[in-house]
């Protein structure tokens, strides 16, 4: 199950602001969608509330951030690069982890078609340097060309590491 990113981070009113902005949301829309999503909330809380929380509020009620996430259908990765934006060390906002054609060319040719740590050019895989969960772009800079046992050696003190090992 993943973590919920409220369990390990404070999430500001003004981040909450941006999920709703980046969705085209009011805090009517917000408001009528409690009722679909009323499992995730410990109390319904009114547009004017969720109004005065996004301007006011430094750490949001978990529940409240739960609720946009999931209604806005807001990732854990999107969280990171919100944060990330308000700080001003990310520019752009990556909605997916789709790496465009371009880009793999690219991360291709940069490693020659090896693996940037054995060079191998067998079983090759592209790996985020910066996580895309800790929004880590799709960029020719924080991607880097490995082999499946060096990828999967990068991910041994995590539980993809056995999904990345079976693909070799």
């Amino acid at each position: 199950m993943t973590k919920r990113y409220c369990d390990e981070h404070e999430v500001s009113g003004t981040e909450l602001m941006a999920m709703r902005m980046m969705r085209k949301k009011y805090y009517a829309d917000m408001a009528r969608m409690q009722r679909r999503y009323k499992k995730l909330l410990v109390c319904t809380y009114p547009a004017k509330e969720m109004e005065w929380i996004e301007k006011n509020v430094d750490e949001c009620p978990k529940d409240l951030v739960d609720f946009y996430m999931t209604s806005l259908g807001i990732t854990n990765s999107h969280m990171a690069q919100f944060k990330k934006i308000l700080k001003g060390e990310l520019k752009t906002f990556s909605e997916g982890r789709t790496i465009t054609q371009s880009v793999k060319k690219e991360v291709r040719e940069k490693y020659h078609n090896k693996c940037a740590c054995c060079g191998s050019s067998e079983n090759l895989q592209l790996h985020h340097k910066e996580y895309f969960s800790n929004g880590g772009q799709n960029t020719v800079d924080n991607l880097i060309l490995l082999c499946v046992s060096c990828h999967a050696e990068q991910h041994k003190d995590e539980h993809v590491y056995n999904l990345i090992k079976s693909k070799g």
